[in-house]
């Protein structure tokens, strides 16, 4: 079977990327992450957690890299004052101000904007992310072609059905990548999914009404069916063995969704883009509208799996799922990032840029292999790099990463600083955690390579 190959016809223009120089944990941000799994809202939070993380108002460096981390109350500050809708000019000595605490990849977004501030000083956050995407969307495509081609080469030891499968994503895929209309099917599933991306960026402004206009939308939506079936006329309804209910009607679905954009304008969400545009869009797929949708790796990457486990031969199934994890995520390439971001408003990009580099408490034995929300299994780590190591063990996480035996005494350092100046006491914190958390990591670390933190100016 022949598949068309993904071509960009334009003048390709070597990235940006090609000679820049990378920080000693820039290899982190070449794997794919889930960032969206952590949130910054304290609702029901442990008590020991709501403690720990009051520590990150006193400068604390990540544990894992070094960096100092930005606390959320920080970050919703900024966001109540809606700051990032200001002018770029207003915006960049803010950011010039958090630049040491960001990753890799949104210091040079601020690098970018810093340069865009001097010539146009009074454009929009979102308009000078607009005034990069073509150049952005350029350069990814050049990045991303070899990957899709080598992917394209693999398929072609698929089963015949699943070629046909193959096919079809890369023509969806093709669609996007090009911005060109395409049938995108509803699911309700995707459609929450969505909703709850949305929601964590408006849980860290902390506004009520905003929380409680949330609530009533997830409410609503928790009631969308997974598929449309349409309806049936009567002669069809008879001759049909197929009962249909109605909340698998198109009218019943769109009908919740009317509902959810009333409660959207009479709230102070009414503006939101994202809300707006979500909802929009869900409203096309309903009635199998093409709509531009723009590629989304995750997306991407979830469609193939769907393909390559139901196959046989699991090496070209692994195959296949390497090479796919090579596509660039905005968290390892400008031009992913700005691609990312050409859909969102000021106040969204300014919280994307932000938001990697907030302090979340992090299991020190992950959750899943029966880790405690107790202050003795607990550290600090910015939200990207708790969402990047997911749920690895420390052993693992240390062998990975060597310089987290580095980053790890500058944590204990500035714990100590804290203890002894009395900041511990305020805050409620004892000093045995310096010594549970020192103890833990010891034992937790390669026989091989131990883990030695010095607790010597400890009072």
């Amino acid at each position: 079977m022949r598949i068309t190959p993904i071509i960009n016809n334009l003048n390709l223009i070597k990235t940006q990327n090609g000679n820049r120089s990378e920080t000693a944990y820039s290899t982190v941000l070449k794997l794919p992450v889930a960032a969206d799994t952590i949130t910054f809202s304290s609702k029901q939070t442990p008590e020991d957690i709501k403690r720990l993380k009051k520590l990150l108002e006193y400068k604390i460096p990540d544990m894992y890299s070094g960096k100092i981390m930005i606390a959320p109350a920080e970050l919703e500050k900024i966001l109540q004052k809606k700051v990032f809708s200001r002018p770029l000019n207003k915006i960049v000595p803010l950011l010039r101000e958090y630049k040491t605490s960001l990753f890799p990849i949104e210091q040079e977004i601020v690098t970018l904007l810093e340069k865009d501030a001097k010539k146009y000083p009074t454009i929009k956050l979102e308009d000078a992310i607009h005034m990069r995407t073509m150049q952005a969307m350029i350069d990814l495509r050049q990045t991303q072609q070899p990957i899709f081609q080598a992917l394209i080469e693999a398929a072609k030891n698929l089963p015949p059905d699943k070629q046909v499968e193959f096919k079809t994503l890369m023509d969806t895929t093709r669609h996007r990548l090009y911005n060109q209309p395409t049938l995108i099917p509803y699911s309700a599933k995707e459609f929450r999914y969505k909703l709850s991306r949305i929601e964590a960026g408006i849980q860290s402004r902390g506004i009520p009404s905003e929380l409680k206009t949330m609530r009533k939308l997830k409410n609503i939506a928790s009631c969308l069916p997974e598929k449309t079936v349409k309806t049936l006329s009567p002669k069809q309804r008879a001759s049909s063995r197929i009962k249909l209910y109605p909340k698998t009607n198109i009218n019943y679905i769109n009908g919740l969704i009317q509902q959810m954009s009333k409660v959207l304008e009479s709230s102070p969400l009414k503006r939101d883009k994202e809300l707006n545009d979500l909802f929009n869009a869900t409203k096309m797929r309903i009635y199998n509208i093409p709509i531009i949708a723009p590629f989304s790796r995750k997306s991407f990457l979830y469609e193939l799996k769907k393909i390559t486990r139901s196959i046989d031969d699991t090496r070209l199934a692994r195959e296949m799922e390497k090479i796919a994890v090579q596509l660039p995520t905005s968290k390892e390439n400008v031009s992913a990032f700005i691609m990312h971001s050409a859909t969102h408003s000021s106040e969204k990009i300014g919280y994307d840029i932000f938001c990697g580099s907030v302090g979340t408490a992090e299991h020190l034995l992950p959750s899943l292999h029966g880790g405690s929300n107790y202050i003795d299994n607990l550290g600090l780590a910015t939200s990207f790099l708790n969402s990047e190591r997911g749920h690895r063990h420390m052993d693992t996480q240390l062998r990975k990463y060597p310089e987290i035996y580095e980053n790890a005494q500058k944590y204990v350092n500035r714990l100590i600083e804290l203890y002894n100046d009395g900041t511990f006491k305020k805050l409620g914190i004892d000093k045995s955690y310096i010594l549970s958390f020192v103890s833990k990591m010891r034992k937790m670390a390669p026989a091989e390579h131990p883990l030695i933190l010095d607790t010597s100016k400890l009072i």
